[in-house]
């Protein structure tokens, strides 16, 4: 089944940067082996694969050495946004980082300090092999 993610008309110069990272991370990840799904364009918007479960805990899913391979490459692409709703996986448990629009141009600073102010740390957050920061 596929999920579209919708253009947003709001805000043109975002959405912009937005469906460029989408896109750009998608086809770089997917070269590079990394867990993120494939995206396409098409005129509603973007279209991947639905991924129907969240991950809960590591043992949820089959590819936990995957993602954590992925780790690096997720800082390198600047992904911000890598956070406890952004692993999904899909019906065999496979795991997949999702929504790279807040990668590469880094065009949000100021949400970027928000989440470090005012959230607890989440980002890898089972990822890590000395300490779940999730808890």
């Amino acid at each position: 089944m596929k999920f579209t993610k919708r253009f947003k008309e709001e805000d043109e110069v975002h959405g912009t940067y937005e469906l460029f990272s989408e896109l750009f991370v998608s086809r770089l990840g997917n070269v590079l082996g990394f867990p993120v799904l494939e995206v396409s364009l098409t005129h509603e918007g973007l279209v991947m694969e639905y991924l129907p479960k969240k991950v809960i805990s590591p043992s949820d899913i089959r590819n936990l050495a995957q993602l954590k391979k992925a780790l690096p490459f997720e800082e390198w692409v600047l992904n911000i946004d890598l956070k406890q709703d952004h692993l999904m996986a899909d019906e065999e448990d496979n795991g997949y980082i999702i929504d790279h629009g807040h990668s590469l141009l880094s065009w949000k600073p100021l949400y970027y300090v928000y989440e470090i102010i005012n959230k607890p740390v989440t980002r890898h957050y089972m990822l890590t092999p000395l300490t779940n920061l999730w808890g």
